[in-house]
C-alpha cells in the first residue's frame, strides 16, 4: 500500500475551505437577488393597482351625463370635475413613468433572476466537488489508519518473535549454570592436568623422533624402514 502523502491532505484540506467560503458567498448573494426581486414583484403589484383604480376614475369621469349644449349636468360641479380631471391625467402621467421605470426594473431583475440560476448551477457544481474533496479526504485519512495499524500489526509480531527468542536463550543459559553448578571443582582441575600431560607428550615424542633420525642417519638406517617397522608394532 502507497504512504499517504501529507501535502495531499494538506492540499485537500485547503481546497475543502475554498469551496465551503465560495458557497458560502453565493449563497449570500443569492439571498440578496432573492431580496430584490421580492421587492420588484411587490412594486408591480401596487402599481398594478394604481393603475386599476386610475382607469376606473377616467371611466367614471367619460360616462357623465352631459346637457344639450354639450356640458355637463350640475354646473356647480365643473370646478371639481376639472380639478379631479388634471389629477386624473397626473396621475396618468405617474403611470407612465412608473411603467417605464418598472419595465426597467423588470428587466434587471430578469438579468438577476438569471445571475441566481447561474449561481445556483455554481453552487450545485461546489458542492458536488467539496462532497467528492471530504470523501478523499475521508479516504485518506482511512488509508492512513489502516497503515498505521498494519505497521504496529507487524512490529508487535517482530516484537513478540524476539522477546520469544530471549525467552529461549535464557532458559538455555539458565541450564548451563545449572549444569556447570552441578560439576565437580576438581573436574576442572583434573582437566587442566590432561591438558598439561599432553603438552609434556607431544614435546617427548618430539624429542623421541628426533633422536631416532640421528641414530639412523648415524648408523645407515633408512627412515623409512624404521618408520614401516614402527607402525608394524603398533600394529601389533
Amino acid at each position: 500500500m502507497a504512504l499517504v502523502g501529507i501535502h495531499d491532505c494538506t492540499r485537500l484540506h485547503e481546497e475543502n475551505e475554498r469551496l465551503k467560503k465560495r458557497i458560502q458567498q453565493l449563497r449570500v448573494e443569492r439571498t440578496e437577488l432573492e431580496r430584490e426581486l421580492a421587492g420588484f414583484r411587490e412594486r408591480q403589484r401596487i402599481e398594478d393597482i394604481l393603475e386599476g383604480h386610475v382607469r376606473k376614475r377616467t371611466s367614471m369621469t367619460q360616462t357623465e351625463p352631459c346637457d344639450l349644449d354639450g356640458g355637463h349636468l350640475g354646473g356647480g360641479r365643473r370646478g371639481k370635475r376639472a380639478s379631479e380631471s388634471e389629477v386624473v391625467e397626473k396621475l396618468l402621467t405617474m403611470q407612465q413613468q412608473a411603467r417605464i421605470l418598472y419595465e426597467k426594473e423588470l428587466k434587471k431583475g430578469a438579468d438577476h433572476v438569471q445571475m441566481i440560476t447561474a449561481q445556483n448551477g455554481k453552487i450545485l457544481e461546489l458542492q458536488k466537488e467539496l462532497t467528492k474533496a471530504e470523501r478523499q479526504v475521508k479516504q485518506l485519512e482511512n488509508d492512513k489508519l489502516k497503515l498505521k495499524k498494519q505497521l504496529s500489526a507487524v512490529s508487535d509480531s517482530r516484537v513478540q518473535s524476539l522477546q520469544r527468542k530471549i525467552d529461549a536463550l535464557k532458559e538455555e543459559n539458565a541450564n548451563l549454570r545449572s549444569e556447570l553448578r552441578g560439576l565437580d571443582s576438581d573436574f576442572f582441575n583434573e582437566i587442566e592436568d590432561i591438558k598439561f600431560a599432553l603438552d609434556q607428550a607431544v614435546r617427548l615424542n618430539q624429542r623421541y623422533e628426533k633422536c631416532f633420525q640421528h641414530l639412523c642417519s648415524k648408523y645407515g638406517i633408512p627412515l623409512d624402514s624404521w618408520q614401516l617397522g614402527l607402525r608394524t608394532d603398533n600394529a601389533v
